[in-house]
């Protein structure tokens, strides 16, 4: 059992990105009591190709606990297929706003799966 829930903030992979709203979303997450993964974690620079940048994206939806999005994520197409992935894989997501609202009220984290499922 972890001792904290693990967060992947979702996002492109363009390098060009500014990282400078990850950075501090990153912070506020980790002061509220979350592990969390960025997309800055993941392996840029190393020679890999898109396809492969994408898998280590993939494969850190598939371990976190919830998957949050940073405002306009949907205008940024790498967002979208990540965020069309964790309604596929059942995996909890929200909107980094809400996150944070719903950790100040210790609200539930859970949301509808598109087989109808928590």
């Amino acid at each position: 059992m972890r001792d904290k829930p693990v967060v992947y903030i979702a996002g492109c992979m363009d390098a060009k990105a500014d990282r400078t709203m990850t950075f501090m979303a990153k912070l506020e997450l980790e002061s509220r009591g979350f592990a969390v993964i960025d997309e800055y974690d993941l392996p840029r620079d190393k020679g890999l190709t898109q396809t492969e940048q994408q898998r280590f994206g993939y494969a850190a939806l598939g371990v976190a606990d919830i998957i949050c999005f940073l405002p306009e994520w949907e205008l940024v197409p790498g967002a979208v297929a990540e965020r069309v992935r964790c309604r596929q894989w059942c995996r909890t997501a929200m909107e980094y706003d809400d996150l944070l609202r719903k950790t100040d009220q210790m609200q539930d984290f859970r949301e509808e799966c598109d087989d109808g499922h928590h």
